[in-house]
């Protein structure tokens, strides 16, 4: 069920899944040891997440014009100069907090975009899930070993030594991410960029659709740090927090073979509470403490939850489109325009972390809001399922009747 493009879509996805498990599992941790607090890696995210709500939409336009390959092959280049300036900075990294945020932003933007259009142009209905559960795998294969050994690296060598490995590693991985990734075509438009259409647009089950990413983003700003940082000081070590990455990948893996066995466009509104229920539980966990069980339970249930959640979500949010669109297309736009809630969801729980951040580093206050977070979840499926539920724009099931 996969094309010579998908494969190639796989690959680039799996080579950016090494490069970010060997480095990204660990930048936060390196800017708290420069820096500790939880503030330090509250406010880099912030930039981060600023960056993509202003960078997003615009970079919808050139997508739009010249193909999201041009954007990707951009994209995994900021990557790998991201981590060409921690290696400049080397300890004085944690001052240049706005600046790192900015590139760091501007890189997931180009990436995120770009495969988001590419998964969509380049599956289709009856394969979604299937790419979308291989590619899972694929995640889950890097993320077995690529924190173990950055968790050994980082703990083998002096001082900031192992990080400075990894992020050479990264910086490789990431520019032949983008060579693959550069070959790879999808349709191009001449229509003029119309972002103002579909903010917030006319069709109810898209309205729902930005409400939901706006309530998963309050999650994905916090839990984005916080979970590694949290392994991190109730374990005193990177190994542990690659360790818990392996384990978790482990479990993953084997939930997202399970996933790809179970799930088809048939089954996927079944499936697709039991994965929300997971993941609201496994979050809610987090507010009974930080210790190392309850961050190991954590981690092994949302490992489980979420195929079933991230799998459904996204098919069901590309039908939602496909039926918002109409007889227009507005497939970029669209999968621009929903990064806006989204990162406005992350800004305002890093908001609050930040205004309620102690001066002593203390986490209690975040174990809170983390546990609070799990109610997200049920939340967000409900408003999924009701816009799936809106249908197609009245003029296109019109026409198709007709």
């Amino acid at each position: 069920m996969l094309t010579a493009s998908t494969r190639k879509l796989l690959w680039m996805t799996g080579l950016w899944s090494l490069a970010n498990g060997l480095s990204g599992l660990f930048t936060n941790v390196y800017l708290w040891r420069l820096k500790p607090g939880v503030a330090t890696p509250a406010y880099y995210n912030l930039w981060v997440f600023a960056t993509i709500l202003i960078a997003m939409p615009l970079l919808g336009a050139v997508v739009k014009r010249r193909g999201a390959s041009l954007i990707n092959a951009v994209g995994m280049t900021l990557y790998a100069g991201f981590y060409l300036a921690l290696l400049a900075l080397q300890d004085q990294a944690a001052f240049y907090l706005p600046a790192l945020g900015i590139l760091n932003g501007l890189a997931l933007s180009c990436y995120a975009l770009a495969t988001h259009v590419l998964g969509y142009d380049l599956t289709h209905d009856a394969n979604r899930e299937y790419y979308y559960n291989r590619s899972g795998l694929v995640t889950s294969l890097t993320g077995l070993m690529a924190p173990l050994v950055a968790g050994w690296l980082v703990s083998s060598f002096p001082e900031l030594t192992g990080y400075r490995i990894i992020f050479i590693i990264s910086f490789v991985l990431f520019l032949a991410a983008a060579a693959v990734g550069v070959s790879l075509r999808t349709s191009r438009t001449a229509s003029a960029y119309q972002i103002r259409a579909v903010l917030p647009g006319s069709h109810p089950g898209w309205h729902r659709l930005l409400v939901a990413y706006a309530l998963m983003g309050m999650r994905d700003g916090v839990f984005g740090f916080a979970v590694n940082l949290l392994v991190y000081l109730a374990t005193g070590g990177e190994r542990s927090v690659g360790n818990f990455a392996f384990i978790t990948a482990a479990v993953g893996m084997a939930a997202y073979w399970l996933a790809g066995r179970l799930m088809t466009p048939a089954t996927r509104n079944k499936l697709f509470p039991v994965g929300a229920l997971l993941m609201g539980l496994s979050t809610g966990l987090v507010g009974l403490g930080a210790s190392w069980p309850v961050m190991l339970a954590y981690g092994l249930l949302s490992a489980v939850a979420m195929p079933f959640w991230q799998t459904a979500y996204v098919a069901t949010a590309f039908d939602v489109i496909k039926h918002a669109s109409g007889d227009r297309d507005l497939r970029v736009e669209m999968i621009a325009a929903r990064e806006i809630p989204l990162n406005l969801g992350r800004m305002a729980t890093l908001v609050l972390v930040l205004q309620f951040a102690p001066a002593d580093g203390s986490t209690a206050g975040l174990q809170v809001l983390l546990g609070a977070l799990g109610l997200v979840f049920p939340l967000a499926w409900l408003l999924f399922r009701w816009a799936a539920a809106a249908g197609p724009r009245p003029e296109t099931a019109q026409s198709k009747s007709a």
